[in-house]
C-alpha cells in the first residue's frame, strides 16, 4: 500500500463525513435543487417465505404494507434518529464539518447514557470562555450565516426512496428536521396529517385509506411523487420542507416505480445499525479532537476544553493543548476559513513597530541612519537627481526596445 493510500486509509478510519455505513446507497435530501422522488412502503413482517433449497426463513422482499394501519399508526417506512449536523469551523462548503449520530439513537431505552457529544455541547455552552462553540456565526449586520460548531441535536427522519430522476436504484434519504415536520408533524399541518374531509363514513369503513388526503403515499403503485426543496422564509438559512408534486393540470402527480422488483432492494430501516454508524465514546472523542484544533477568541487552545470535559478518563485521546499565548484564530463572522489567522492591518503612527536598536550609532558618511529607510536622493548617488515619488495606481512608462537597445550597443563601446 502506498503513502498516500496508508496516509487516506489513517483518516477515514476516524473522520467519516458520512453518517452512513460503507455500503449503504444515501441521499442527503438537501440542495439548491429540488428533489423528485417516490416514499417506499416497510416490509410486512407476517409475510415470511422459505428458501427451498435451505429451508430458511425470511420477509419476503416484495411484500409491503400502506403506510399507516387502521388504527391511524404509522408503519415502519421511516425511522427518526437523532444528529447534531454540521459539526464544526467553516463554512458548510469547505468540507470540515460533519454530522454525529447520537448514541441514544442505537440505545433509546438506555437510562443516564453517556454521550461525549451531548456532554461537549453542554459544558461550552455553560462556560464564558467556550459559548463561541455554541452561537450561530453572524456577519457585521447581525445576519446568522453559519449554525455554530457545536450545533444543537435534533430529529432526522431516513427513509427508503426512488430519485425520479435515478430510477434505477433504492437510496436511503436523510431528511432535516423541518422536512420530516413539513411530512409527518400535526403541528406544522403535515402533508400525511392531512385528512379528506370529502371522505364519507361509509368510504372509509370500505377502505380506511380514504380517510387521508394523499392516500397511501407509499403505495409504489398509486401513491404520489413528493417534491423536497429549501423554503424561503429565511433566506440562505431557511429549512427544507416536502411538498405534493403537481403535474400541469395542478393534480397530485402519481407514478410507478419501474421495475417492480426495486421493492427488493429496500433496507430495513428497523436494523439501524446495519445503515447508520455507530461510533464508541473513543471515536466520537477521536473526531472531535480532529475537528476542534483552533484558539477561542480569548486564546486559549480548543484542545483545552476537551481535555477539560474528558480528560479524566480519555485523556490520553486529547493532545496536550499548547500553553504558549497565542492569537484567536475563530473570529465572530469567519465564513470562508476561520483556520487562517486574523489578518494584520498595517501598522500606523500610533502603533509603531518596536525595534530595539541602539540610540546612538555611527554610521558611514552619506549612509541612511541604522533604523532608517534610505531616502530617493542616496538610491540614486546624487542629492541633484529628482525622482517622481510613487504611488499605488502610477502609470509606468511603455518599454521602449531600442532605445534599451542603443544603451547596451553604447555601453559595450566603452
Amino acid at each position: 500500500m502506498g503513502f498516500n493510500d496508508q496516509v487516506n486509509k489513517a483518516n477515514t478510519e476516524v473522520f467519516q463525513s458520512s453518517i452512513f455505513r460503507p455500503n449503504v446507497r444515501f441521499k442527503t435530501m438537501s440542495g439548491k435543487g429540488a428533489i423528485v422522488f417516490k416514499l417506499l412502503p416497510a416490509f410486512n413482517a407476517e409475510d415470511i417465505v422459505e428458501d427451498e433449497k435451505t429451508n430458511e426463513k425470511y420477509i419476503n422482499p416484495m411484500g409491503y404494507i400502506p403506510f399507516r394501519l387502521p388504527d391511524g399508526s404509522l408503519t415502519d417506512w421511516g425511522q427518526l434518529i437523532h444528529v447534531a449536523r454540521f459539526v464544526g469551523h467553516g463554512s458548510y462548503k469547505s468540507g470540515t464539518r460533519r454530522d454525529f449520530v447520537l448514541l441514544k439513537t442505537f440505545q433509546p431505552n438506555a437510562e443516564d447514557l453517556f454521550d461525549p457529544y451531548i456532554e461537549l455541547q453542554r459544558r461550552a455552552s455553560a462556560d464564558k470562555d467556550w459559548q463561541y462553540l455554541t452561537a450561530d456565526v453572524k456577519d457585521a449586520t447581525g445576519k446568522t450565516i453559519e449554525t455554530p460548531a457545536l450545533s444543537r441535536a435534533s430529529k432526522c427522519m431516513i427513509a427508503n426512496i426512488v430519485d425520479i430522476n435515478e430510477t434505477d436504484k433504492v437510496q436511503v434519504a436523510l431528511f432535516s428536521t423541518s422536512a420530516y415536520n413539513s411530512l409527518c408533524s400535526p403541528a406544522h399541518n403535515g402533508i400525511l396529517c392531512q385528512r379528506n374531509g370529502g371522505a364519507t363514513e361509509d368510504q372509509i369503513k370500505a377502505n380506511y385509506l380514504v380517510e387521508w388526503a394523499t392516500g397511501d403515499v407509499t403505495d409504489p403503485v398509486s401513491g404520489p411523487v413528493l417534491v423536497c426543496s429549501k423554503g424561503t422564509d429565511k433566506g440562505e438559512m431557511s429549512g427544507y420542507r416536502i411538498t405534493l408534486a403537481l403535474d400541469v393540470t395542478s393534480k397530485v402527480r402519481r407514478w410507478a416505480i419501474n421495475p417492480p422488483e426495486l421493492l427488493a432492494y429496500r433496507y430495513n430501516l428497523n436494523d439501524v445499525n446495519k445503515i447508520v454508524n455507530e461510533l464508541s465514546p473513543e471515536e466520537v472523542i477521536k473526531a472531535l479532537v480532529q475537528i476542534f484544533n483552533l484558539r477561542s477568541p480569548s486564546g486559549i487552545h480548543e484542545y483545552a476544553l476537551l481535555k477539560d470535559v474528558f480528560g479524566a478518563i480519555y485523556g490520553s485521546l486529547i493532545p496536550d493543548a499548547p500553553s504558549s499565548p497565542g492569537a484567536s484564530n475563530v473570529a465572530p463572522g469567519f465564513n470562508t476559513n476561520p483556520a487562517m489567522p486574523p489578518r494584520q492591518s498595517a501598522p500606523t503612527q500610533k502603533d509603531e513597530i518596536p525595534m530595539d536598536f541602539p540610540a546612538k550609532q555611527a554610521t558611514p558618511s552619506g549612509a541612511a541612519p541604522v533604523g532608517q529607510a534610505p531616502s530617493i536622493t542616496n538610491i540614486a548617488g546624487s542629492s541633484d537627481a529628482k525622482i517622481p515619488a510613487m504611488t499605488p495606481g502610477t502609470p509606468i512608462g511603455k518599454f521602449d526596445r531600442a532605445a534599451f537597445l542603443q544603451r547596451v550597443q553604447a555601453g559595450s563601446k566603452k
